[in-house]
């Protein structure tokens, strides 16, 4: 939950993160916090905002991949994608079987983010984060929101 009040944080002030993934999360062992890291990918954010970086393609939404917009709903794909490194205890890389011209080659097919170790709900919430269609996803808000219910034990 952290990680996406951070990250609505951040798109409330207009920036966005642009490589949000499990390595830049930094957990405080002894207050548990987490703060996020390489800050030196952060950007104002513009609505026309294009970028020509290297960026780490296997967290970027298709819209960002396609047309290099890096927007908020192109940020919850991301967070989509951070969620299950996390529940994957951050030992598999996304899509690590393909390399990056595979991935870039089957950006049109179907996901392979798979559910192995992920409660239902939180696979759920992936799928959602991760759909193609950015209007699709759910925002900061809504999933800060479903989060805060999980934790108070709440359906």
């Amino acid at each position: 939950m952290q990680i996406a009040e951070a990250m609505h944080t951040l798109n409330q002030i207009g920036f966005t993160h642009r490589d949000l993934a499990a390595r830049n999360c930094l957990i405080y062992s002894k207050t548990l916090k987490i703060k996020l890291s390489d800050t030196g990918a952060m950007n104002k954010s513009y609505k026309k905002e294009y970028f020509q970086e290297t960026l780490p393609i296997r967290w970027m939404s298709f819209e960002t991949i396609i047309n290099g917009v890096c927007t908020t709903k192109s940020q919850v794909y991301s967070f989509g994608v951070t969620l299950w490194e996390i529940m994957k205890y951050c030992q598999m890389l996304p899509h690590q079987f393909l390399s990056d011209e595979e991935l870039l080659n089957e950006i049109f097919n179907t996901e392979n983010i798979d559910d192995d170790y992920c409660p239902e709900e939180i696979y759920d919430l992936i799928l959602e984060c991760t759909q193609r269609s950015e209007e699709s996803r759910p925002d900061f808000p809504e999933i800060i929101y479903f989060l805060q219910k999980k934790i108070q034990g709440h359906r």
